[in-house]
């Protein structure tokens, strides 16, 4: 998929040149992932943020948990950013109602 347009803000000076990568979700084939492979480790090192997104639902899995242990290794971490879907649905003692969840968390 390709997409274009305007991806900066009105006030910018200058245009900003944004490439987005959008790779098959780690974990998403039948075979089972412990480390990453060198391939994405490069493209980790290249790329200027790298957004890691989890279903806050279930206990995060085997693959992003190696993606998160590959990118502290490798002194990356100030560029990760860790999205959750679903947290709307988490469930526990220090999160009783929505608005709560809301408060702490946003």
């Amino acid at each position: 998929m390709r997409v274009s347009g305007p991806f900066q803000p009105t006030w910018a000076d200058t245009p900003v040149r944004m490439v987005l990568i959008d790779r098959e979700g780690l974990g998403h084939t039948a075979k089972s992932m412990s480390s990453l492979s060198t391939h994405v480790t490069e493209q980790l090192q290249q790329a200027d943020a790298v957004l890691l997104l989890d279903n806050a639902k279930q206990p995060m899995q085997a693959a992003p948990v190696a993606a998160l242990k590959a990118i502290a290794v490798s002194g990356l971490s100030s560029k990760l950013h860790i999205v959750f879907t679903h947290f709307d649905e988490v469930k526990g003692d220090n999160l009783p109602s929505f608005s709560l969840r809301v408060r702490r968390y946003a």
